[in-house]
């Protein structure tokens, strides 16, 4: 009888793991539903869509869709894509560091604030300080 008491009493933890499983489950179905269903349309011919619908699998795989839709323009929006990500993405590493400097050496009335919001587990000043001091005693203290 004891020992099932102790089992009930742990039910309810266990429970709240298989709740978050199922929720977890639940959300990747939903997060995948439509990566299946582009995925199951793209190898689907026309009549198959229309006679099947979106969400049956296809009677007969067809991988002529993919060069056709190449062909027809997806060729154009994926150079496009290429090209303003080849300028994009460097440029704006290089503004983002020179803001990230700029900051980082800015004393302003909220900066405690803002690294806050920018950084929630950044160490007080005074800290680094401490540490830096720290590493430079024990670097005069091995010399001598």
């Amino acid at each position: 009888m004891s020992q099932q008491i102790s089992r009930n009493a742990l039910l309810p933890g266990k429970s709240k793991v298989v709740i978050f499983y199922v929720a977890l489950i639940l959300a990747t179905l939903f997060w995948l539903a439509p990566v299946i269903t582009l995925i199951l349309t793209a190898l689907k011919d026309a009549g198959d869509f229309a006679v099947n619908g979106a969400f049956s699998l296809p009677k007969s795989i067809r991988w002529a869709n993919f060069s056709e839709a190449w062909e027809t323009g997806v060729k154009n929006y994926f150079w496009n894509s290429v090209f303003v990500t080849s300028f994009k993405v460097p440029a704006g590493i290089v503004i983002e560091s020179l803001a990230a400097f700029a900051l980082t050496h800015m004393h302003f009335k909220w900066a405690d604030r803002v690294f806050t919001y920018i950084h929630p587990h950044r160490p007080d000043r005074a800290d680094a300080d401490d540490a830096r001091t720290t590493d430079v005693v024990d670097e005069r203290a091995k010399s001598h």
